[in-house]
């Protein structure tokens, strides 16, 4: 802010000729007034007219100023008598120019739209008018006497743009017309057609070169006239982590046995898009696609023969959920669109567009349109395990093999062999919302094989594309699927480029995530019955392998009803009642050990009737008070009597309390505050006075059980709060039902944190006897100090399972005190061991695959590097047979180029990737791996 006065005298000062001014004469040719600048030259010196012209031989599109005697005004080296002569190198005249029709000739490029003087060469020795553009990387906007042409600076600038900020033709070329000039005075061409068919063939030239075609058609130069040269040529970026036979598989890879052959599973993951609507705009005729099928859409003739076939089938509805995109697959609105939307297949764990595997839908989501998506996807495929990640996969399952032999009987590669197979799962976000067997059956998180893979691929990118939903809804069909093909490309480049980092933060993650989820099941497995332990990896193993078979994920108990919740409290506090009230009936009748349990059920019955108090707050009724008293007095009774029996087994003990400060009298009087006792148990005198050591280990036994009384409520009330919870979001409605279900919770809620605290002054007595009795230091592992965040119920939700860590109170082993004794605690850690389990397992897959997938990765690269290097010695040794030997060697050094590209990014993701095997032997990552 303190320079801002030296910016705008800066910025003032360009206004004027600055250090120009009292210069008399051109600094180039030292005669001539210098009166002409260029605001896209960096120098910004003034020249005179004849110099400026010179100098801009080379950046013809240039724009210039000129001094008029009080201010730069606009100026064209067309004016100027700059002329742009093709054919020829720069400088050499043509005996024969001609110039276009009309002597005019527009230049759209990343600076505006130009007026430029053009001369094509007449001499019929350097090619067409087209050809002559195209040499000097001028695009022409048409094949027949060409007047306007585009930069191929500026189409590569506008196809960059939009790939990141998803701009329109119109928008951009409006932005190069207000460069020209942004007062409005000066009549600007309007060339937004041109620009926009020039960019339509653009896309679809770059994309034929960067897959070789041109290479590919020299390849296949000895075949009749009659094959279709376009045949067997694919535009599409493969995956390089997925498995391609041929391409970056092992030899023999099909032969691999059971335990290692789930490592070449292909994953793949549907869904469909709304937002990518067209409306009823031109036609195939006036707007033709140029890939036909060579890229991520399907192959039309014969996807428009499949819906034909099948005109007017409906499909079933819905047997979970009221999914709409089942339900409403026949009847969604369509008023005004021809196309509604497209569906696709990806590659599931790397979020890229498969070949062939995007789809235009005409109505809803229907299956008649995505069993021929994946059909498409996988026509070429020999893959033997696939998993298949749809939103709406329990329903889209259902009759597959049917409806798939049915449609494609002599061409569905799963009709080839029986010993493909596919697991059919749902996307982890999306699952949530099916039904609770769906969520059993159809997750991620429980299947075996599937590493962390999350299922999700296409909704990034979907995130990624819909932006251009606004401009391709509006375009010809021709023209929006050849930018959505360029699109989707562009996402598969940057997916492949981005692989190196992006597996090595994967791996780095999965190396620490395995040691945490292995940790902690193994904790768990230690505090359970070895024999219930085996029995249900038995079962989960067998599931495994036989999905037929009961599902252990699954809950075998019933849950508990809101009527037997209610009772379940009014027993609780009928025992909680009786224990309150079972007094002793005489002295003599008192022993040692029910002294210290008397004085251990005061100890809970003060703190009780402290969250009481707390509880009634500022505004009690005089009614909740007086009862509030009366237990304080009857307390206060309980003490009095309590303190007599004491006194006969701890007679120090007066002299402890008159330390503290109270009188006989004080201890009588109604006014003295029974929260402020102290008890005087062994573990609070401690070495402050003598007492018999019999007490003390009375005392630590009575407080081994309180711990574990205290650890089974607390663990019993937060199963209950989670039911409550889960029961009030799933099925309560209306303001009664939900005041008494909240009844209830705040019930469960006060008990939690009872249990709570009755644990934690539990331990603190047991951490203040241990050392008096010599306890050592076994038990604080046995009973850790429990933290507000440790009060956490089972999870019951799949979602975020693959980083869950149970707390230890559930791994405990005070666990196995009543694993055998209420059949829904056991049924509940069966499941909860299970997922703990499965969560280990995972993780352990998830490593596995990414070492598979970083291998094949670099095979990958190392293929298409040699497959370009042969492409290059091909179009060496056959350059005889081309008419240019210029063309062929732009042939080969294109090839070379490309070979060179994938070998450097073979070597850049070994080098990442180099230490990655000393990291999953030692279960250890080191900070920042993912840095460069």
């Amino acid at each position: 802010m303190k320079e801002i006065d030296v910016f705008l005298q800066e910025l003032n000062r360009l206004e004027g000729r600055g250090d120009h001014k009292d210069r008399p004469s051109c600094r180039q040719c030292l005669t001539q007034e210098p009166s002409y600048r260029c605001r896209d030259c960096i120098t910004g010196h003034l020249l005179c007219q004849t110099c400026i012209v010179t100098y801009h031989a080379h950046n013809p599109f240039h724009r210039l100023e000129v001094w008029n005697g009080s201010f730069f005004e606009r100026v064209t080296l067309k004016s100027l008598g700059l002329r742009i002569q093709l054919g020829h190198p720069l400088g050499d005249p043509c005996p024969l120019p001609v110039p276009p029709s009309g002597n005019s000739f527009t230049v759209i490029d990343t600076s505006g739209v130009h007026e430029v003087g053009v001369d094509f060469c007449g001499c019929g020795i350097h090619g067409t008018t087209v050809q002559q553009l195209l040499r000097h990387r001028l695009y022409p906007a048409t094949v027949q006497n060409p007047t306007t042409a585009a930069t191929f600076r500026v189409l590569s600038h506008f196809q960059l743009l939009s790939f990141e900020s998803k701009c329109s033709v119109y928008e951009y070329f409006q932005t190069l017309v207000r460069e020209s000039d942004n007062t409005g005075l000066i009549k600007v061409k309007d060339r937004y057609k041109e620009l926009l068919r020039m960019m339509h063939e653009w896309r679809h030239l770059r994309k034929l070169k960067r897959f070789g075609y041109s290479h590919h058609i020299s390849d296949r130069s000895g075949l009749n006239s009659s094959e279709d040269p376009e045949e067997q040529f694919s535009c599409a970026i493969l995956c390089p982590a997925c498995p391609h036979p041929g391409i970056n598989l092992p030899y023999r890879w099909e032969d691999a046995p059971k335990q290692t052959s789930w490592l070449y599973t292909l994953f793949l993951a549907l869904d469909a898009n709304f937002r990518l609507s067209r409306k009823g705009v031109s036609s195939k005729e006036r707007d033709p696609c140029l890939t036909q099928g060579n890229g991520y859409f399907v192959k039309e003739t014969d996807f428009l023969d499949h819906l034909e076939s099948h005109k007017g089938q409906r499909q079933m509805p819905s047997t979970c959920v009221s999914h709409d995109a089942v339900n409403n697959a026949d009847t969604k609105d369509a008023r005004g669109l021809v196309v509604t939307g497209i569906g696709t297949v990806d590659c599931a764990r790397h979020d890229m567009k498969r070949p062939n595997g995007v789809g235009d839908l005409q109505k809803g989501e229907r299956y008649v349109n995505m069993d021929y998506f994946f059909y498409s996807s996988l026509r070429n495929t020999s893959i033997k395990n696939i998993v298949a990640s749809y939103d709406i996969a329990c329903q889209w399952s259902r009759n597959f093999k049917e409806r798939m032999i049915s449609s494609f009987p002599a061409s569905w590669p799963v009709n080839k062999s029986d010993s493909v197979n596919i697991r059919f799962l749902v996307p982890k976000f999306h699952l949530p919302a099916h039904i609770e067997k769906c969520q059993q059956d159809y997750s991620f998180n429980y299947a075996k094989g599937v590493g962390r893979t999350e299922g999700e691929a296409p909704e990034r990118g979907w995130a990624d594309i819909n932006g251009l939903s606004s401009s391709t809804r509006e375009m010809g069909p021709g023209s929006r699927q050849d930018t959505l093909e360029d699109h989707m490309g562009a996402w598969n480049w940057r997916k492949v480029t981005a692989m190196g980092l992006t597996l090595l933060r994967k791996i780095s993650t999965a190396i620490t995530e395995k040691s945490v989820q292995h940790q902690a099941w193994r904790q768990l497995t230690s505090v359970l019955d070895p024999q219930q332990v085996s029995q249900w990896l038995r079962e989960v193993e067998a599931w495994e392998n036989d999905l037929s078979l009961p599902n252990p994920f699954e809950s075998r108990t019933t849950d508990l009803s809101q009527a037997n919740v209610r009772l379940s409290l009014a027993e609780q506090d009928a025992r909680e009642l009786q224990t309150n009230t079972n007094q002793f009936l005489s002295q003599s009748d008192i022993s040692p050990s029910a002294m210290i349990y008397m004085g251990l059920d005061l100890e809970e019955t003060i703190h009780k009737l402290q969250a009481d108090e707390k509880s009634l707050g500022t505004h009690a009724t005089p009614l909740q008070r007086a009862r509030l008293q009366e237990k304080k007095n009857a307390l206060h009774r309980k003490l009095t009597s309590w303190q007599e029996v004491q006194a006969i087994y701890i007679p120090a003990i007066a002299s402890a309390v008159r330390t503290m400060g109270h009188t006989e009298d004080e201890l009588r009087g109604t006014d003295f505050s029974v929260f402020g006792i102290n008890l005087w148990l062994p573990s609070s005198i401690g070495e402050k006075a003598p007492w018999d050591r019999r007490l003390g280990e009375y005392e630590w036994l009575l407080r081994d059980a309180q711990a574990r009384d205290a650890l089974n409520g607390l663990r019993q009330n937060l199963r209950l709060r989670d039911f409550l919870l889960k029961k009030k979001k799933d099925w309560s409605c209306g303001v009664r039902q939900n005041t008494r279900l909240q009844t209830i919770i705040s019930q469960a809620l006060k008990k939690i944190s009872g249990f709570a605290t009755k644990y934690r002054i539990t331990r603190t007595a047991l951490s203040r006897l241990a050392p008096v009795l010599q306890k050592g230091h076994a038990w604080s592992a046995e009973f850790p100090l429990l933290r507000d965040e440790d009060i956490q119920g089972l999870p019951v939700q799949s979602l975020g399972e693959g980083r869950r860590v149970l707390s230890w109170i559930w791994t405990s082993h005070t666990v196995s005190d009543v694993s055998t004794e209420e059949p829904q605690l056991t049924d509940t850690l069966q499941i909860q061991w299970c997922r703990s389990r499965a969560r280990a397992m995972r993780w352990s897959e998830e490593i596995q695959l990414l070492q598979e997938e970083m291998r094949r990765v670099l095979s990958y690269l190392s293929y298409f590097a040699n497959l370009w290097s042969q492409r290059a010695a091909t179009a060496a040794t056959s350059s005889h047979q081309c008419q240019d030997s210029h063309v062929s060697e732009g042939l080969v050094a294109h090839a070379l180029r490309q070979s060179k590209l994938r070998s450097s990014l073979h070597d850049h993701f070994a080098m990442l990737w180099c230490n990655v095997s000393l990291w999953v032997a030692g279960g250890e990552v080191p900070e920042n791996v993912d840095q460069e």
